[in-house]
């Protein structure tokens, strides 16, 4: 954002969707000089407000740089808008401290590093990313669902970026107003539309047709689906991607449509009792994997680079390994409710010596309050497990 009068540059910020023809937003209204201007229809596009600078960088230390010396906003200063090179947004923001933009490259490899998938299992998942748009990553508690889902989505855009992956979760408070648009209160104590996060993200990614982006949603089924999706659960199916179907939202006139660059990928925990099953409305619209515990070699090889003795390995490998498999065999609980590897991945605050307390105190803390809470109903059941467990 540059100021006239040898000012400079007073701000930066991130353009919001794409260009418009409308009038201003109804929160910005206040802050004309005449009100008339704001209401009228004209080419518009939103930005978020970043960074203020403290001090201003001046007129004159642009122009002793030698690329920033030849900006527009200089040179040609009788319009209020100009554009930038690519070297020029990279100089202003090494000028002025701001946070750099740039991307770090993402591969299948990358993500094989991180995770315990196969590349079989990573591969079939990224291609129904790719290609149906909408996946579903569910499986019990601890295999790592945000965690996996993360790399999968750098995997499946090719880039480490803030801006092309984003994520939220949703609880039971979360509504449709959050999500996609609706009426807030504003400072004035009026009510203003507001557009929600997945709107938002929708815009930015129509305003990049050639980029994909990757919305998660965590905890996808802990909400009112049909509530928060609203006419959305049309628009997010494969073959509605376009402008061709574009339609009105609940309090907007304006068309609205999901772009096809835009991909979602929910996650879901199988074994959390008190949620309902993804409706089926919402269900034929998505794919869905399903994520196991993997106490495999590459887990073990994991363990042993943070310098987890052997013994102890093998020790957790086999205890958990019976527990899953009772788990998977009871008739009140099953495969989606067994203990994940992702329990065991953070040995932060132990080191040699101290692995059987490590281990001991993970059984402790976060894997009986868990089996307490399967067999909440069936002391005998728990306390069988529980020694074998500790025994």
């Amino acid at each position: 954002v540059w100021q006239t009068g040898g000012v400079g540059v007073i701000a930066t910020g991130t353009i919001q969707g794409v260009l418009e023809n409308r009038p201003d937003d109804p929160e910005q209204v206040p802050f004309w000089v005449y009100e008339a201007d704001a209401l009228e229809a004209e080419d518009r596009i939103s930005i978020r407000i970043e960074q203020v600078l403290e001090t201003p960088c001046s007129k004159e230390k642009c122009l002793e740089n030698d690329v920033l010396k030849e900006m527009k906003c200089i040179r040609a200063v009788q319009a209020t808008i100009h554009d930038l090179s690519p070297e020029q947004h990279q100089e202003l923001q090494a000028l002025i401290g701001a946070p750099m933009t740039t991307e770090t490259p993402y591969t299948i490899e990358d993500a094989l590093t991180d995770l315990f998938l196969s590349r079989d299992n990573l591969e079939k998942i990224l291609k129904a990313l790719t290609n149906s748009k909408n996946v579903i990553l569910q499986g019990p508690p601890g295999v790592g669902k945000t965690y996996v889902a993360k790399r999968l989505a750098y995997a499946a855009i090719g880039a480490k970026s803030d801006t092309r992956v984003q994520m939220i979760q949703f609880h039971q408070s979360y509504s449709y107003e959050d999500f996609i648009q609706g009426y807030r209160p504003s400072e004035d104590k009026h009510f203003t539309l507001k557009d929600g996060v997945f709107y938002n993200f929708c815009k930015t990614a129509q305003a990049n047709p050639s980029q994909k982006h990757v919305f998660i949603i965590d905890e996808i089924n802990r909400g009112n689906l049909s509530k928060i999706f609203g006419e959305l659960m049309m628009l997010i199916e494969r073959d509605k991607r376009s402008p061709d179907y574009a339609i009105p939202l609940t309090y907007s006139e304006d068309l609205f449509h999901v772009p096809s660059n835009v991909h979602l990928l929910g996650l879901m925990n199988t074994a959390d009792r008190s949620l309902a099953m993804v409706d089926y409305a919402l269900r034929r619209r998505f794919k869905f994997f399903s994520l196991q515990p993997e106490f495999s070699q590459s887990f073990t090889d994991f363990l042993v680079t943070k310098g987890v003795d052997s013994a102890t390995i093998n020790k957790l490998v086999q205890k958990i390994g019976d527990l899953n498999k009772a788990i998977a065999e009871s008739r009140d609980l099953g495969d989606g409710f067994q203990v994940g590897h992702s329990y065991f991945c953070s040995t932060n605050g132990y080191s040699s010596g101290e692995w059987d307390q490590w281990l001991q105190d993970i059984f402790d803390t976060e894997i009986l309050p868990l089996l307490q809470e399967y067999w909440v109903d069936d002391s005998k059941e728990l306390r069988k497990h529980k020694d074998k467990l500790l025994g």
